[in-house]
């Protein structure tokens, strides 16, 4: 997806098949961060990535990290700030690995300019902790590195700034690896405008780089890659800066030597000052047992990748043409086993695309081992693995491989697969030593060739037991410990307030209180357990509710029995009802319609026309109409004006008219002779009208308590809302005199809500703009007052626009309830709320459509 423009792409088995997943995390919420489920044999599934709620930052990358030692892994999102990064964390919903809910925000706040988070763990207290590389300070000052220490299982971190002085300088990227073999991690820095350092750790103290390699090390880096090469058991390096475009520092014993001739093989002839951007990655991509080197590389005027296979001989041949690779380019790579078939492939992603190399070697020739931990950091960061023929474990002169997690990964976001990858060439079988952070030793003996081997740190007791501690801290910790244990406190009392007025009011037994008990026990478990998928409070409250429903049913039974009544309904719902009523009968148009019918058949049966005969039939069939279905609408409208005003004089000529017309309708339907019948047209004639006419004059007062000046309000709201926004120009345009004198059909507190949603809206959408404009405009086209609400804010895309008034979908960090809201209250109404047209940073408009209300009710000249 050309339009993704991917910050960081990260291999995971998310379901645990044995396959690698893939997360492609977006910058921006515009086209969602995408989660691709590999299905054996099958296309890649694809789903959107959901953050409750979503960042309100752009993400400038992310990386999947353990802090808590539960062994499940959470999503880190380092978010841009106008001034800083802010690090928040997010963990995947056990079913839904596509959906994460925020559960640390802001738990870190980094410089602006922090170019790189490397994870380890520093004070080797087994948790995860971060070393954060500044490129520059706020003051546009030489940056620096800080460790942010992990406590309490990344509840909280503490911030370590004993190799900021050492770190000082343009930090272009950081390797934490153990150079010298101590088994302690030590940091190689990489600088422009400076020369390069290692700072060897004794556990201590940090000693530096001078007397640990021969000569200088290189100056104005821009990027840097540390792997075994030569296959001796320790890790060399490889930079890339703007004086030489390759430099090899060859590891010899903890003492780094410079290879001062060119990479043997390497056809590059580049001027190295050109170079804008360079990524590397490692593997053994042919499966003969040596750590080959792609780059990703960038000049002013090309960009390719290349991939540089090891010859064996201490130098790299460029095969990216062979393999086919070199084009498209990416600025980035990670990598894994993508098809389980034992060969390493290749993704490449950033803003020009996202590409997938598939790898076809397919041959058996290899180990793989996944490294489980309990007692050491569980991203199992510095674990060494070495690799030795079979029957010569920890025999150097047998060493085949050697790899340590996490030295090689120079830029966060780039989240290849944690599976450790050994090519083999003609090795039939292999033993395996691993080295946890912890110093634990795990050997495995005579691996054959084509297996996968998990690697445990301790047996499964112990690292249950490793696993206790975080557990309890999250049950102890976790708000939603305290939420359920509040809403088993509040079931616990409505459980004994309701059984005992029911034992006490009632007189119950015994044996029915056990009954009553044991249902509404059963009830709240199961409701809390059919909650427990929901967000929000209403997960852990929605079971107390329900119970409260379900103890209150027999209360309702026994009340009943004693002979109780309930209480009627409020005021103010008996003038919704009866809104809601008039609204049928005239808007519904079948009710008014039907009163039409029989007043014009009634009219034509009065002068004897030839086909009398078909129009009596069909006036008949009107009449049953009328006495089955609008009577009783009329009936209901006048029991609820009973309740609010019973001694209206215009209820009193409703009920009246009503009785007459029901009175004749039914002498009619009953065959009364030609002259009786055409008495009883003449009354049907003059009383239809009247029924109509008390009908509207009831519904104009039920107007009355939904109505609101239109031009007065919208003035004080605009007002206030431009008062509370400064920066943003509001203006109102009344587009007809007439309308200024009009009230419309709606609350005023209800009006409010709906403008108030589109202001706010607005103004989300005019963030980040220069000029930011709101207009409102009204004016009346009969029968309906048209108000425009347009801004010139971001836009809406076509996609969203389809969503945008479903409930729950939000745009934005907001409940997702009030355009939905807004328009179910209109069209309580008979109103509307719609888009009418997106244009970005020129013109998004809702349009509002309202019933014009009456300040005052007035009988139109059918009244008597």
């Amino acid at each position: 997806n050309l339009f993704m423009q991917a910050t960081s792409a990260i291999f995971t088995d998310v379901n645990n098949d044995g396959l690698q997943d893939l997360y492609l995390i977006n910058s921006l919420n515009l086209v969602s961060s995408k989660l691709y489920i590999n299905n054996r044999g099958k296309p890649f599934e694809e789903f959107s990535v959901s953050f409750s709620p979503e960042p309100e930052l752009p993400i400038a990358n992310s990386s999947l990290v353990d802090f808590d030692n539960d062994g499940r892994a959470e999503l880190l999102l380092v978010l841009r700030d106008k001034k800083e990064l802010r690090l928040n964390l997010y963990t995947p919903e056990e079913d839904k690995p596509f959906q994460f809910n925020l559960i640390s925000p802001d738990f870190l706040k980094l410089p602006l300019r922090t170019h790189q988070l490397n994870f380890s763990d520093i004070d080797r207290n087994g948790l995860t902790d971060i070393i954060a590389s500044v490129y520059l300070t706020e003051e546009q000052k030489k940056g620096y590195a800080d460790v942010y220490l992990n406590h309490l299982y990344g509840r909280t971190f503490s911030q370590d700034n004993t190799i900021r002085k050492l770190s000082s300088g343009w930090n272009t990227n950081l390797i934490t690896a153990d150079f010298n073999g101590d088994d302690i991690s030590d940091y190689y820095f990489a600088f422009r405008w400076k020369t390069d350092i290692i700072l060897l750790s004794s556990g201590e103290e940090f000693m530096t780089d001078s007397a640990f390699h021969d000569g200088k090390l290189p100056y104005n880096t821009l990027a840097a890659v540390s792997f075994d090469k030569d296959n001796d058991g320790d890790l060399d390096l490889i930079l890339s800066s703007e004086e030489e475009f390759l430099t090899l520092l060859e590891n010899k014993g903890g003492r780094f030597y410079k290879n001062h001739s060119p990479l043997p093989g390497s056809p590059l002839s580049v001027n190295p000052a050109s170079v804008k951007s360079v990524h590397f990655r490692t593997a053994d991509f042919n499966n003969d047992g040596w750590l080959d080197l792609l780059i990703n590389y960038g000049f002013d005027t090309s960009y390719q990748n290349i991939l540089f296979m090891n010859d064996k001989k201490g130098g790299f041949e460029d095969l990216s043409e062979f393999v086919g690779i070199r084009y498209p380019f990416t600025p980035k790579s990670v990598i894994a086993d993508i098809d389980d078939d034992g060969d390493i492939d290749i993704l490449g992603y950033g803003q020009s695309g996202n590409y997938l190399w598939i790898n076809t070697l397919d041959n058996r020739k290899f180990i793989r081992v996944r490294i489980e931990t309990s007692e050491s950091n569980k991203g199992a960061y510095n674990t060494k693995i070495y690799l030795y023929s079979a029957g010569h474990s920890g025999d150097k002169k047998f060493l085949l491989g050697y790899r340590e997690t996490g030295s090689d990964a120079n830029v966060l976001g780039a989240g290849n697969e944690a599976v450790i990858h050994f090519g083999l060439e003609e090795i039939t079988a292999a033993d395996i030593i691993v080295r946890f952070p912890s110093g634990r030793i795990v050997k495995k003996y005579n691996i054959p060739a084509g297996t996968i081997v998990t690697v445990n740190e301790t047996g499964l007791v112990t690292s249950v037991l490793y696993l206790i501690p975080p557990v309890l801290l999250d049950f102890f910790t976790n708000s939603e410990t305290y939420l359920y244990a509040s809403s088993i406190l509040l079931a616990a009392f409505i459980l004994y307030f309701g059984m005992n007025q029911i034992k006490r009011k009632y007189r119950t037994d015994e044996l029915t209180v056990i009954v009553i008990l044991a249902v509404n026990i059963s009830v709240y478990w199961i409701s809390l357990f059919l909650t427990s998928r929901f967000d929000g409070v209403f997960k852990y409250y929605s079971a107390a509710g329900f119970l409260t429903a379900s103890i209150l049913l027999p209360h309702l039974l026994f009340l009943r029995l004693y002979g109780r009544k309930i209480s009627g309904i409020r005021p103010e719902l008996l003038y919704d009802k009866l809104l809601e009523h008039h609204f049928k009968f005239f808007h519904g148009e079948w009710a008014a319609n039907n009163l039409n019918g029989i007043l014009l058949f009634a009219k034509n049966l009065k002068q004897n026309p030839e086909n009398k005969k078909e129009i009596e039939e069909r006036f008949f069939g009107k009449i049953s109409l009328f006495r089955e279905l609008t009577m009783e609408s009329v009936s209901e409208i006048i029991l609820l004006h009973k309740e609010t005003e019973p001694d209206d004089p215009d209820l009193s000529g409703l009920e009246k008219s009503a009785d007459t017309l029901v009175t004749a309708t039914g002498e009619i339907l009953h065959s009364l002779k030609d002259e009786e019948i055409h008495t009883r047209l003449e009354i049907v004639t003059a009383e239809i009208p009247r029924l109509k006419n008390y009908l509207q004059k009831l519904r104009f007062k039920t107007f009355l308590h939904f109505s609101t000046p239109l031009i007065p309000f919208l003035e004080k709201l605009t007002g206030e809302f431009r008062e509370s926004n400064p920066g943003i120009e509001i203006s109102l345009e009344v587009k007809s005199e007439t309308v200024k004198q009009i009230n419309v059909l709606i609350k005023p507190a209800e009006f409010t809500v709906i403008l108030d949603n589109l202001f706010r809206n607005s103004a989300a959408a005019l963030g980040g703009c220069n000029k930011k404009n709101i207009w409102v405009s009204v004016e009346r086209r009969t029968p309906k007052i048209i108000m425009e609400f347009r801004d010139n804010g971001h836009g809406i895309s076509d996609e969203i626009q389809q969503k945008i008034f479903e409930r729950g979908f939000s745009g934005h960090n907001s409940t997702g309830t009030g355009l939905a809201d807004s328009r179910s209250t209109l069209l309580k109404y008979g109103g509307r709320l719609y888009m009418k047209e997106s244009l970005p940073f020129q013109n998004t408009t809702f349009v509002i459509e309202l019933n014009e209300s009456h300040k005052d009710a007035k009988p139109d000249s059918a009244d008597r």
